[in-house]
């Protein structure tokens, strides 16, 4: 077994020694300090501390017993604090730079000159140097705070009273939240001069997404909540292939560990419904006190392991440590260490309890992962912190005495009568709570908490399009919901801009974007903001753009309930399910619904109307934390059985004669068919299936005047299309098949009707008048029967000239390209008029290829209102959401 050490986890006395003994040159020496441990050894040296050559907030610390060696300080220095004792000082300097100078009092002190124009300055003893420089004393024991100080050139030197500001340095462990640069624990760090560092080495900026669990160090300026990063450090909790996965839970297993997501976790490359057994993913997150992990972040990174590359990873308390067998457990899973190379361990090796990340490339045999890395996690103790050091930590309470006396992450924790709460109180601590603490290190090295705010869940839903931002309170409005957001707030854009530093700021109205919150006594406190799409890229109305709702009812009365504050509208032609998924009634609804009973929407404002959402379905989801049996899945069916058997996304699903079929009948299900499921997990994964609706695509949209009506048929012919009309179609302007005419000018937005082609099954009809032959026509569908300069969509000849404007993803470019690019199957958007040939088909003026898809597989998060482990049944358990 190799053991190597880094430089950086021993103490300074113990480093200073190893440099004298190592560094041991006999010729008198000249030093500019930058940065880092500095000690020349033998010789009289002079080491030189000028501002143009100091990095900024450096940790600098200077130690040489051998010869007679001075410090010149060059004009132009600033010193902001100074910290002496006996025969040690620290100096903080106007760049944030701090140097320690171990053995002071044996240095002489050189005020202004220069040494490398042979400048001579102003030498002084370590007395006269505090004296004169930071108007103190040399204390005979302790420590003091001294002065600061303005160096000259001419060797003089001006004391200055030591800076007040509230900077200071800490230490913050938690999750990335946003960018600008970096946001965690709710400080936003300037990280343009800090190191990075992950699991692969050096790494920059782009390395960080969020959601990862990082540890920062730096200084932050408390009141403004903002902080310069010095260091940033991100290893992932957990990698390797998925070995199960539990939906109903909302869980999965990696190397014997179990996995839980909930609403926030932020996925990438993957959606938990597209999780299949056997991805690789690296995991970001914390680990709970039963062992369990809550991910904040999941990454998939390959289909399926690949022999000698990837790469097995695990960070973890040691359990079972047994040294003759040299073996000990993570959670469930044997860690055989045998031949692995050991980094940073401390003195004492391997202990039960010791906080270490595990590598491997070989996969686990029989239940045993056998190491080749064997490395101490960064933050395990408080040996490595200094009192009234600041310090932030996330996570659950993770072993428990009582509320005055914890750990998280096994860090200790300690509370005062000081010491303040935020949604929640001293009462609400709790084994496996999850929690922030903000405070310092006290002489013992435990984290004295000033604050502690507990985690809520999420369960609050908001999705639609912006009414209003008000920068100064904080704010945004959607559906008439004022929702505030505060510096722990996630943002995120998938929009096309994808705007990385994304956040309040960038939003307009207009945009549309998805919220996710709870109740705070200042109303809706936003945890997640996610943009679909920004303003400028809707090019549909209001009216037309489906909304979202989750929330707790405040009030209900036939036909009416109030969500959030939201006043909704229900017809006789709403969805309405009970919490077992049961279609029922409007009256029976009514007749079951109560107040802070929790509810899911979808609908659409009618801004044409009264201005009130009205809902085409409302279900009422279980508030039941203990119920880990109901699943709903979305994604493709990838094998097909027959109609009562098959698989979704890997997932087994049987059907019934109870089943309900949505959007289609259940002839329709077939292999590649995209469909939702909602039912029940049995003990051995199968989904016995509820209901199932099918999701096809709606991406289909044509507005023109409707040429012919069958209400016997329920269908209207737009463009020579075929247009159902049934029971799932929502109307805005005129409300109802019955109530369209011939000539009505009218927006359909639907999906192809997967038994009859060419058809447009509407999810949307909007009756914009009548046309009177005056409106642009728009025909949205996928190309077909491509021959340039033409192509059809659904059946419609599609006519196209030089003088036609082309777009590829926004770009502009000729007829040529265009037709080089575009493919059958292409989703694409023509605008013009009806054709003045002796063909019938439609004359474009634009035409526009869609090859982007509008947001990034995978960057969905899982939207499981499944609760955190720590959820406890008391009704006061802050993480209640309500």
């Amino acid at each position: 077994m190799t053991d190597v050490r880094k430089k950086g986890l021993f103490k300074i006395c113990a480093l200073a020694a190893a440099i004298v003994s190592s560094n041991s040159w006999a010729s008198d020496d000249t030093f500019s300090v930058q940065r880092g441990i500095v000690g020349k050894g033998l010789g009289d040296d002079t080491y030189v501390l000028s501002a143009s050559l100091i990095d900024s907030n450096a940790q600098i610390t200077i130690t040489d017993t051998q010869g007679f060696n001075s410090l010149q300080l060059i004009g132009g220095l600033s010193i902001t604090g100074s910290i002496i004792a006996e025969d040690t000082m620290k100096l903080t300097l106007s760049n944030g730079a701090e140097i320690t100078i171990l053995g002071a009092s044996s240095f002489s002190y050189i005020l202004g000159g220069d040494p490398l124009a042979g400048t001579a300055g102003s030498s002084k003893t370590y007395q006269s140097f505090v004296s004169d420089a930071l108007g103190a004393s040399v204390p005979q024991s302790g420590t003091i705070n001294g002065n600061g100080s303005e160096i000259s050139s001419d060797g003089t030197a001006v004391v200055t009273a030591p800076s007040t500001g509230s900077s200071s340095k800490t230490v913050s462990v938690g999750e990335i939240t946003a960018f600008g640069s970096v946001i965690v624990n709710g400080v936003h760090y300037d990280i343009s001069s800090s190191s990075i560092e992950t699991d692969d080495g050096t790494g920059s900026v782009t390395d960080l997404e969020l959601g990862m669990q990082v540890t920062i160090e730096g200084e932050i300026d408390e009141s403004a909540g903002e902080g310069v990063a010095t260091s940033i450090n991100y290893h992932a909790t957990l990698e390797g292939p998925i070995e199960s996965i539990d939906l109903a839970a909302q869980s999965f297993v990696v190397l014997a560990q179990t996995v839980n997501t909930d609403e926030l976790t932020q996925f990438d490359n993957v959606t938990f419904d597209t999780l299949m057994v056997g991805n690789v993913v690296e995991v970001s997150g914390h680990v709970n006190s039963d062992g369990s992990i809550l991910a904040t972040r999941v990454d998939k990174q390959s289909d399926t392991a690949a022999e000698g590359s990837t790469v097995y990873r695990i960070a973890g308390d040691i359990s079972n440590l047994d040294v003759n067998g040299e073996t000990f457990t993570i959670g469930d899973l044997v860690v055989d260490y045998s031949s692995a190379e050991f980094f940073d361990l401390p003195e004492g090796g391997l202990i039960d309890g010791l906080s270490v990340v595990i590598e491997s490339i070989q996969a686990p045999q029989t239940g045993v992962l056998t190491a080749s890395k064997v490395t101490l996690e960064a933050l395990t103790s408080g040996t490595e912190m200094t009192e009234n050091q600041k310090m932030n930590l996330e996570g659950f309470i993770d072993s428990f005495v009582s509320g005055a006396e914890f750990t998280i992450n096994d860090y200790p924790v300690i509370t005062n009568d000081e010491t303040s709460f935020r949604n929640g109180n001293a009462d609400n601590l709790i084994l496996g709570i999850r929690i922030k603490v903000k405070g310092s290190v006290d002489s013992e090295g435990r984290l004295l908490a000033n604050e502690i705010n507990f985690h809520k869940n999420s369960k609050i839903e908001i999705e639609g399009l912006v009414e209003s931002v008000d920068q100064d309170e904080q704010t945004v409005t959607i559906l008439g919901s004022t929702i505030k957001v505060d510096p722990d707030t996630r943002f995120q854009d998938h929009s096309d801009d994808k705007v990385r530093e994304f956040g309040l700021d960038d939003i307009v109205s207009g945009d549309e974007l998805e919220v996710r919150g709870y109740v705070s006594d200042d109303g809706i406190l936003a945890s997640r903001i996610k943009r679909h799409e920004g303003a400028a890229d809707i090019d549909e109305e209001p009216i037309e753009h489906e909304v979202e709702l989750s929330g707790f009812v405040e009030s209900a009365l036939l036909p009416e309930l109030v969500v959030n504050g939201v006043t909704v509208t229900t017809t006789a032609d709403s969805e309405f399910e009970d919490d077992q998924h049961n279609t029922i009634t409007q009256e029976a609804f009514f007749d079951l619904i109560q107040v802070d009973d929790l509810v899911e929407i979808e609908g659409y404002y009618d801004s044409e109307g009264d201005g009130q959402l009205v809902v085409q379905s409302i279900e009422i989801s279980t508030n039941d934390e203990t119920d880990n049996t109901e699943v709903e899945l979305e994604g493709s069916i990838d094998s097909f059985t027959s109609l009562t058997e098959f698989t979704v996304n890997g997932h087994q699903v049987t059907t019934s004669d109870d089943t309900e079929f949505s959007g289609a009948e259940s002839g329709s299900l077939a292999e590649g068919v995209d469909v939702e499921v909602e039912g029940t997990q049995t003990m051995d994964g199968i989904i016995q299936a509820d209901k199932i609706s099918f999701e096809f695509k709606k991406e289909l949209r044509v507005e023109a005047t409707i040429d012919a009506i069958d209400q016997d048929a329920g269908t209207i012919t737009v463009l020579g299309i075929s247009v159902l009309i049934n029971s799932d179609s929502h109307f805005t302007g005129k409300k109802t098949l019955a109530d369209l005419e011939e000539g009505d000018f009218v927006r359909i937005k639907g999906y192809e009707n997967p038994e009859l082609a060419n058809q447009i099954v509407a999810t949307t009809v909007h009756q914009q008048g009548n046309g009177n032959g005056k409106k642009k026509l728009t025909l949205k569908g996928y190309a077909a029967d491509i021959a340039s300069p033409n192509f059809s969509i659904l059946g419609v000849q599609v006519f196209s000239t030089d003088s036609t404007g082309f777009e590829i993803d926004d770009d502009d470019i000729n007829l040529a390209s265009f037709f080089q690019n575009l493919s059958a199957g292409d989703l694409v958007t023509v605008k013009g008029s009806l054709s003045e040939g002796e063909e019938a088909g439609l004359q474009a003026t634009s035409i526009e290829l869609e090859q982007d898809d509008n947001e990034e597989e995978g960057e969905d998060s899982s939207d499981s209102d499944t609760p955190d482990d720590e959820d406890a049944e008391d009704s006061d358990n802050p993480d209640d959401g309500e």
